[in-house]
């Protein structure tokens, strides 16, 4: 664009027609004959939509282990399978730690000889210290004898995942006997495509469905955007957090994330004429002069898609497409030869 030095014309840029078209020029009765219709190319703020697969996970806020403090022997097994809800608190093996067993000693024989002084309340610290629980320690000093095994408890309430513990076993304050999960908290993972989970950001607005529940739907957020691909997939992984009962880890799910407002071309579907190897459309510049012009088409919605290529206000094809580019192929293709 500019003007000519010579004639002092305005110039307009030269755009080569896609590959086997050509311009036409076509008068109003034949345009209404075949049905032409157009539309303007429309100027748009939208927020575009991601949609992605997504997994639920049990979520890793809600893991704890399940560690002995002095070494010993398991000599019961009250919770043998994984899989299993308990709370907190509850029985999980019995222990015969030598230590513990002499600690019970120390604090009964503290109580006998020295009731009400700083040695029994020492005693009674370092048997809490190793493990047991204030409660085991009242019944411990109501039934003055000492208890061979003590009982290995639940730090929280959750579903068994993993378990290590096994009759007999001789473990230390290093053995992981039990993990836990907290079993309503999940991670719900979402799988986006590389080339645009790049605009998926910690913060974004997705909205969460589940096919084998209809009418299943949630707001969430997502709290994190791993940073790294994931190596089987090749894809982006976001990550969304997620407090239901009803669900189960292991579900899958489809989430639609909110992508940043863009601007954006806009022009109807059945503008474009799509070869396979490029997209392009028709402009028309008015008096039935019809230009073809190759465009990138972008994401579609309703029945308009984004495209770039044309600009705001220019009026396209929107009717008899197809009619229009068949025409304009055959006129190419009888045009001589330069």
């Amino acid at each position: 664009p500019g003007t000519c030095s010579l004639c002092k014309m305005d110039l307009q840029p030269v755009s080569r027609p896609p590959p086997g078209t050509t311009p036409l020029q076509l008068t109003l009765e034949r345009r209404q004959s075949i049905g032409v219709r157009t539309a303007e190319a429309l100027a748009l703020t939208r927020t575009p939509t991601l949609r992605a697969p997504a997994t639920l996970e049990l979520a890793e806020t809600g893991a704890a282990q399940v560690h002995v403090r002095a070494a010993g022997f398991l000599e019961k097994i009250a919770v043998s399978e994984t899989g299993v809800r308990v709370h907190r608190g509850q029985r999980l093996a019995d222990l015969y730690s030598p230590e513990i067993y002499q600690a019970q000693t120390e604090l009964l024989a503290a109580r006998r000889w020295a009731d009400g002084n700083n040695a029994l309340a020492a005693a009674r610290a370092r048997l809490e210290l190793l493990g047991m629980s204030p409660a085991a320690v009242e019944r411990l000093l109501a039934s003055g004898k000492p208890n061979r095994t003590v009982a290995v408890e639940a730090p929280a309430s959750g579903v068994v995942v993993a378990r290590s513990a096994v009759l007999g076993a001789y473990v230390t304050p290093e053995t992981a006997l039990y993990e836990l999960r907290d079993p309503d908290t999940f991670y719900v993972i979402a799988e986006l495509p590389a080339g645009r989970g790049e605009a998926v950001t910690a913060g974004a607005t997705a909205r969460l469905t589940i096919p084998t529940r209809p009418g299943y739907a949630r707001e969430l957020r997502v709290d994190l955007v791993y940073p790294e691909l994931a190596r089987d997939a090749r894809s982006f992984r976001a990550r969304m957090t997620l407090t239901d009962p009803a669900l189960r880890a292991g579900e899958y799910a489809t989430v639609d994330l909110l992508l940043p407002e863009v601007s954006v071309i806009a022009v109807p579907r059945d503008a474009l004429v799509a070869t396979g190897s490029s997209t392009h459309l028709f402009v028309d510049h008015g008096d039935g002069h019809l230009e073809p012009r190759s465009v990138t088409q972008g994401a579609c919605w309703d029945e308009l898609c984004a495209v770039t290529g044309v600009h705001p206000g220019e009026r396209v094809v929107a009717g008899a497409t197809f009619l229009i580019d068949a025409e304009s192929r055959l006129r190419a293709a009888l045009a001589p030869v330069p």
